[in-house]
C-alpha cells in the first residue's frame, strides 16, 4: 500500500513540473501522418484539415448527436461534426444494423424517439377519442405511409386502439361505433 501511495506521489510531482521539452504542431501532425501510413492509427481527418478523429468517436458523437436530437438529418451531421459525408454514412449504417435507428428520407431517427412518437400517439388517441393518421404525420413531420406503418406495427404494443381507413380509434370507441353501424344495418 505504501509503494502505491509512493507512486501516486510521485505521479502527482511529475503533473506538477514544467516540461522544458514540448513537440511542436507540424512534429504532431508527421507523427500522426507517419502513423497512420504504417496503419498504427486509424484516424480520420476534419473537413477544415485542423483536427484528427477516430473512428470510434465519430460514431459516439453521431449517437450523442441522436440521443439528444431524436432525429437528425443526415446531412446536417457533416456541418456538425465537421467530417466528411462518406464517414458519416459508414457509421449510419452501422447504427442501422445495429437496430438504434432509422432512415426515412435522409433523417436518421432513433428508435427510443419513435418509441416516444408511438406513446404520445397512444396517450393522444385515448384522450381524444380518434386521431387520423394525416394529423399525426403533420404532428411529428413524417409521411402518411411511414405513420401508417409505425401504427400497424405497434398495434396492441404501445399503441392501444383500431386503425380503420385512416383512422386510428380508442378500443372503446370503435367497438362503439361498430356497434352503432350493426344497429343501423338492422333498421
Amino acid at each position: 500500500m505504501d509503494a502505491i501511495r509512493q507512486l501516486q506521489a510521485q505521479l502527482r510531482e511529475l503533473y506538477t513540473q514544467d516540461t522544458q521539452k514540448k513537440l511542436s504542431d507540424k512534429n504532431v501532425v508527421e507523427i500522426i501522418l507517419r502513423l497512420k501510413e504504417l496503419g498504427l492509427l486509424d484516424v480520420l481527418y476534419t473537413i477544415d484539415g485542423k483536427e484528427y478523429i477516430t473512428p470510434e468517436h465519430l460514431a459516439y458523437e453521431i449517437n450523442k448527436e441522436l440521443q439528444n436530437r431524436g432525429r437528425v438529418n443526415i446531412v446536417d451531421l457533416q456541418d456538425l461534426l465537421n467530417v466528411e459525408l462518406e464517414y458519416i454514412q459508414d457509421k449510419v449504417q452501422k447504427i442501422i444494423d445495429e437496430k438504434k435507428a432509422i432512415v426515412l428520407h435522409g433523417e436518421l431517427i432513433s428508435v427510443q424517439y419513435l418509441n416516444a412518437i408511438c406513446e404520445e400517439i397512444s396517450e393522444t388517441v385515448n384522450e381524444r377519442g380518434s386521431l387520423t393518421v394525416s394529423d399525426i404525420g403533420k404532428r411529428f413531420q413524417l409521411t402518411q405511409d411511414y405513420v401508417s406503418q409505425l401504427i400497424s406495427e405497434k398495434l396492441g404494443k404501445s399503441i392501444k386502439g383500431y386503425l380503420d381507413d385512416g383512422v386510428l380509434y380508442t378500443c372503446l370507441l370503435y367497438t362503439s361505433d361498430a356497434a352503432d353501424e350493426e344497429d343501423s344495418v338492422d333498421l
